[in-house]
């Protein structure tokens, strides 16, 4: 399950400058418009980064938020040099792995299905037909998720599962930390950058990916989880990349007010229920708020 960012267009005449970036069809009919989406998914993106702290403005809600990290953090690098530190962790990871296991068959039911529709569809269906039968797809998927939520067995076991985290939030931050590069490169000994592992042609290729992006890929070098490494890129972290994603929806957005009126910015999980505007604006009063602070479910409607 992804974030997906969407734009919806009334006019066709701005689809072909949506695909020159891009863009393919995401829905062919949502509230009458087409819907359209860049790339696999847009989880690396900072929309709806900031909900939890909406009432604020952008630039404290930045400042709160990485407070919050860096307090968090901390207390993982105390946790982590804690002398019983591997005993605590092999108790949390073996009853948070007898908690998951209780849940897997409410949800391999959905992925099975999923699957199996999913390769049929494709032998069925070319281009077009396709993403209405993935929409409908996706609608049934929601209905049975929904339906799975509702169920008194699952409801218990997840609440059960959740309340496990809750209680041990710090342990389950620092189960991807380690204390040097050490123990680090020691947990992955056989580890291939991933521009060995897919070729030497790999770099030059994303490069070419990421210019049809309407904002940064996300870094595909994984990098250091040694905790005073990670300590120290949150502390020096400017959160530049929020401005120049903002920045690049904003050109896009004002290059499609050449062909249309008006335009709709959408973000979901996974696939859309109904969706609310909550806001209407015109592109010159187009704030970076205006995305950072957008729930799931929700758009803004921006105009000329």
């Amino acid at each position: 399950m992804c974030r997906f960012n969407l734009i919806l267009l009334q006019e066709e005449s701005g689809e072909k400058l949506l695909k020159s970036e891009g863009y393919s069809m995401f829905y062919e009919n949502l509230l009458g418009l087409k819907a359209y989406q860049a790339g696999y998914c847009n989880c690396g993106s900072f929309v709806g980064s900031m909900i939890e702290k909406k009432g604020m403005s952008y630039e404290k809600a930045l400042a709160t938020m990485k407070r919050e990290k860096l307090e968090r953090l901390y207390l993982v690098r105390e946790l982590l040099y804690q002398p019983n530190y591997e005993e605590m962790k092999e108790s949390y990871e073996q009853r948070r792995d007898a908690l998951l296991q209780e849940l897997q068959p409410f949800w391999e039911q959905i992925s099975n299905y999923e699957m199996k529709q999913m390769e049929e569809l494709e032998d069925k269906f070319p281009g077009d037909e396709l993403l209405k039968e993935r929409e409908e797809l996706y609608t049934r998927l929601g209905d049975m998720t929904q339906e799975i939520e509702l169920e008194p067995e699952y409801v218990i076991k997840q609440e059960a599962y959740q309340s496990f985290l809750r209680e041990n939030a710090i342990m389950n931050d620092s189960v991807i930390y380690y204390k040097t590069k050490e123990e680090e490169e020691k947990s992955s000994p056989n580890s291939i950058p991933l521009s060995e592992l897919l070729g030497f042609e790999f770099e030059e290729e994303m490069e070419e990916i990421e210019g049809t992006m309407p904002f940064r890929m996300i870094d595909m070098e994984p990098q250091s989880m040694v905790i005073d490494e990670v300590i120290a890129r949150e502390e020096n972290d400017t959160y530049k990349s929020h401005k120049e994603e903002y920045e690049e929806y904003r050109q896009l957005f004002e290059r499609l007010l050449e062909y249309t009126p008006s335009l709709r910015f959408a973000t979901i999980w996974s696939e859309t229920k109904e969706l609310q505007n909550v806001k209407t604006v015109d592109i010159n009063s187009f704030q970076i708020d205006d995305l950072a602070f957008l729930d799931y479910n929700e758009m803004v409607t921006i105009t000329k």
